[in-house]
């Protein structure tokens, strides 16, 4: 039975790692040509990680410092892995863009 479980961990191990390089790539043909998207989500992002932050402050408070996730293997977390480099990527490739403007103005 262990045998099992160490295969079917590799298995969900590789569909994220392939869902990451499929998220960068397609990250790498959409930031250029579609670049209000990549903006707007990159905006969304923001607004609710920023909600987050401050909304579930107060419901947090008394909860414990050490809050261990259990990380349950299914679709919706592949999902998350590809959504999640994709977002990852995007926001790398504009803080680039974002030193190329300064480096421009400086130059």
């Amino acid at each position: 039975m262990q045998y099992f479980s160490r295969s079917k961990n590799q298995i969900f191990f590789s569909l994220v790692a392939l869902l990451s390089l499929v998220g960068v790539y397609v990250g790498f043909i959409t930031v250029d040509r579609y670049e209000n998207i990549v903006h707007g989500v990159l905006g969304f992002t923001l607004l609710y990680l920023l909600y987050f932050v401050f909304k579930s402050r107060k419901r947090m408070i008394t909860e414990p410092r050490e809050v261990y996730l259990e990380f349950p293997r299914g679709l919706k977390y592949l999902i998350f892995a590809f959504l999640l480099t994709l977002i990852m990527f995007w926001a790398g490739v504009q803080v680039v863009h974002l030193l190329w403007y300064l480096i421009g103005i400086l130059t």
